[in-house]
């Protein structure tokens, strides 16, 4: 429950669509607690605010005689009529109510009415693979045999009935294990980015080396097999390996395609699936199927506020990348324009994760670079840099490290050659002091210490922009040191600068060839 001092109401009501705010209103006014239409009246004072302001309250709101006993109850409120609204929504949320009737029914001593709800709850949570709620629903059956004083009730039933128990706690823990290989696989690639190194390629290994393989998937739950595949992509994910994530992906897929209704119950989860199949596609040189597979993520129904936000993040992040990979920065930037008219601004901090704002924001950049348009690609560089709010958790390492980069090569085109010497020397501290200055990050940034004089010549700067380009050929060789590429197309830069043509039109050639 939020404190008397606290935001998280103000917050959770401005978090609330039309629709909630007039079934809130419509449930609040119904209530039989005391005083129902304080609850609107404060409801409506805290929505009308800006900022939250806790003494403009206490001015204007002259009824209010304790203010966080009545924000607390405001608050159980709100979700007591999001409870109701929402509650047939998720097969979880229907379990529970089944649950809840039957005990109702049990204590009344209606059995047959509560057995029949039982069984309704017991095909529900097999068909969703619900084994928790399975095993819950099973004891209250066993529970139904006592009551009726095992009229009717063999020694093989009870038996079978416990096994029943047994059987679904197994298949949940089996699920739990492969969840939390994929989630240990997972954070440690958020944590470390790619892996740079023998001793990182090392460290993804020994957890991918004890996941047991899954000896029947026609067998194994549902998401026993998800996780266990979700573990593989990570795993080929962080080792640059596309052709096998690609495989692991398309059966994630195909999984979905056999059970369409998991498509409807899990709908998150299946555009997870979708945006990275994406993005590997994309890796892969694919853009007509990655088209196909964003209009795919645009068509599920987004029947939740998160839902919504999801496939928003998916199409903005996706269309970027597509652009960003094929050189079509000019319609890139035309995109983000026409979702900066349409509130982008406002909806993406407001929505989205931090994590998922701040990886737009890089693409925002990179899109605004291949578009010339420099000064907008440093303001967006610097939404990353300077966010007051961030935290080490809020962007991969690996990424966090190149957008620094990437700002003192912003600092190179727009002729902030003053900024340069500062900022690389602060590049190279926080690199050094992270572990993260490889071969890679040191000739760049040698490199741009070296021609940061305003005094370069251009015959200079196109000599060491040769030698620059040899030398990164010659490092990227290292199966390690190539990924950097990902991160920025330094070679098609480079191209640009040699042959005196846009970065755009090097990427484009390259991608049509």
């Amino acid at each position: 429950m939020p404190k008397s001092s606290s935001k998280d109401l103000f917050i959770f009501i401005k978090s609330l669509s039309k629709s909630e705010k007039w079934h809130f209103k419509l449930y609040a006014s119904g209530t039989k607690s005391d005083g129902p239409n304080h609850y609107v009246r404060l409801f409506d004072a805290i929505e009308k605010q800006k900022e939250y302001d806790e003494k403009a309250l206490l001015q204007t709101e002259k009824y209010i005689t304790q203010l966080p006993l009545l924000k607390n109850r405001l608050y159980e409120v709100i979700l007591e009529s999001l409870d109701v609204l929402y509650a047939k929504q998720s097969v979880d949320s229907k379990l529970m109510r089944f649950i809840h009737y039957a005990e109702i029914l049990f204590e009344k001593g209606l059995f047959d009415q509560c057995e029949r709800i039982l069984h309704r709850a017991k095909d529900l949570a097999t068909k969703y693979e619900r084994f928790l709620f399975l095993a819950e629903i099973i004891k209250l059956e066993i529970d139904l045999m006592g009551a009726r004083t095992y009229v009717g009730t063999t020694e093989q039933d009870i038996k079978n009935a416990f096994r029943e128990i047994s059987n679904a706690i197994e298949k949940d823990q089996q699920i739990n294990k492969f969840n939390k290989y994929s989630s240990e696989l997972f954070i440690k690639l958020k944590k470390e980015g790619f892996t740079r190194t023998s001793k990182q390629k090392e460290a993804f290994q020994k957890i991918i080396d004890i996941i047991p393989p899954i000896e029947d998937e026609r067998e194994a739950p549902f998401m026993a097999n998800f996780y266990h595949h979700q573990s593989n992509i990570v795993y080929q994910l962080s080792r640059n390996d596309t052709r096998k994530r690609y495989l692991y992906l398309n059966k994630q897929l195909h999984q979905f395609a056999g059970r369409p209704d998991y498509i409807k119950e899990f709908p998150l989860m299946y555009q997870g699936v979708l945006h990275n199949l994406t993005l590997c596609l994309l890796d892969l040189g694919k853009p007509n199927e990655a088209l196909a597979a964003v209009e795919k993520i645009r068509s599920i129904p987004a029947k939740t506020d998160r839902l919504k936000a999801r496939i928003y993040y998916s199409y903005m992040y996706l269309s970027l990348t597509l652009y960003v990979n094929t050189g079509d920065f000019e319609l890139g930037a035309e995109l983000i324009n026409k979702l900066t008219k349409e509130g982008f601004d406002e909806y993406a901090p407001k929505n989205l994760i931090k994590q998922n704002v701040l990886s737009l924001y890089y693409f925002i950049a990179y899109t605004y670079f291949g578009n010339q348009q420099f000064q907008k690609s440093n303001q967006f560089l610097n939404r990353i840099l300077n966010d007051p709010d961030r935290t080490e958790d809020d962007l991969r390492s690996d990424l966090y490290c190149f957008t620094r980069i990437f700002g003192i090569i912003l600092h190179f085109e727009l002729g902030k050659l003053d900024l340069l010497e500062y900022t690389i020397k602060s590049v190279y501290r926080y690199l050094l002091k992270r572990n993260r200055l490889y071969k890679f990050e040191t000739v760049i940034l040698n490199f741009l210490r070296k021609n940061s004089s305003k005094t370069s010549s251009q015959k200079q700067l196109l000599t060491a922009f040769k030698q620059l380009k040899a030398e990164i050929e010659e490092v990227t060789k290292d199966e390690y040191e190539h990924r950097a590429l990902s991160y920025f197309d330094f070679i098609s830069w480079l191209d640009s600068k040699i042959e005196d043509r846009t970065f755009a039109e090097v990427i484009f050639e390259k991608a049509n060839k």
